[in-house]
């Protein structure tokens, strides 16, 4: 199995449970915000930790496997790391991609919340 395939199920795991576990706090969110929160956690970290690990000998972070994770609701924890930890800045068509799904999660929420059903 490739690198960024495991990261990637590693990540999508490590969500799943803290997702799990967040649910069984008395905060009454759906299950949906939980897995936003911790996919953006889960994304923040690997960002964090392949600026922490570049120019070192170590495996770095796949860039498909980071792209993946933004494409799966991390985006906000990929444009606070990419920001915070000056990771990937320099490559415009990366952070044109984070964007973008930036704003198509933006408009998925949106619509799942009944934004655009209302009646003007």
């Amino acid at each position: 199995m490739s690198l960024w395939l495991r990261v990637l199920l590693g990540s999508l795991l490590a969500s799943t449970g803290i997702t799990m576990v967040l649910s069984l706090t008395p905060i009454d969110l759906p299950w949906w915000v939980w897995y936003l929160l911790s996919i953006n956690v889960v994304t923040l970290g690997l960002y964090g930790y392949d600026k922490l690990i570049a120019g070192g000998a170590a495996t770095r972070i796949p860039e498909l496997s980071l792209q993946a994770l933004v494409l799966l609701g991390g985006s906000v924890g990929a444009l606070v790391g990419i920001f915070g930890f000056h990771h990937k800045t320099r490559k415009a068509w990366f952070l044109l991609g984070v964007f973008a799904l930036l704003i198509l999660q933006l408009l998925t929420i949106a619509w799942v919340l009944g934004v655009f059903d209302q009646q003007v």
